[in-house]
């Protein structure tokens, strides 16, 4: 069964920031780094804050006409301290589907709603730490036409983002 607690939250993350154009929705937004492949920025608006790291794919491969932004983002803020993993796919998912991602070999499957698929509660800390040492992420998921796409990440630049919002005093 598919756990709903995080969505609220992770809507609210949508609707105020993005992964490059966080600037337009936030209030502060503070560009923290490029490392490689990964992008980190902290951002402000009203009374909500945190720091998110985020990366588009090297290659996105799937029978499909139109697809939106395509991106992960590690989202974390003083309720979320150790992060949260969202893949955003760029169009609504099958629904009650769940989305095969591999990394370096390694298979997790991660729950889906609309266009967005985040790891099962309690999960989030293992993914993340997979990331951390991994090379490639590849991300299979099927569309409510039945489409499927698979996207490859590339997880260099990875650790040192991460540790970077971890230890910025405006993601705290």
């Amino acid at each position: 069964m598919k756990q709903k607690t995080r969505l609220p939250w992770i809507v609210i993350l949508l609707i105020t920031t993005s992964l490059f154009s966080s600037a337009m929705a936030a209030d502060e937004t503070e560009w923290l780094g490029t490392f490689q492949d990964w992008h980190a920025v902290a951002y402000k608006d009203g009374t909500r804050s945190g720091c998110y790291i985020g990366s588009k794919p090297k290659s996105e491969k799937g029978n499909y006409t139109r697809r939106g932004d395509v991106y992960v983002l590690v989202s974390i803020g003083p309720k979320t301290e150790t992060g949260i993993v969202t893949l955003h796919a760029g169009y609504p998912f099958k629904e009650d589907s769940e989305v095969n991602v591999n990394i370096d070999g390694k298979s997790q499957t991660l729950l889906t709603s609309n266009e967005i698929a985040w790891a099962y509660d309690g999960e989030d800390q293992a993914f993340i730490e997979r990331m951390r040492i991994g090379k490639k992420m590849v991300v299979v998921g099927f569309s409510r036409r039945d489409t499927k796409t698979t996207d490859t990440y590339s997880l260099f630049g990875f650790t040192q983002a991460y540790e970077t919002i971890l230890n910025h005093p405006r993601c705290k």
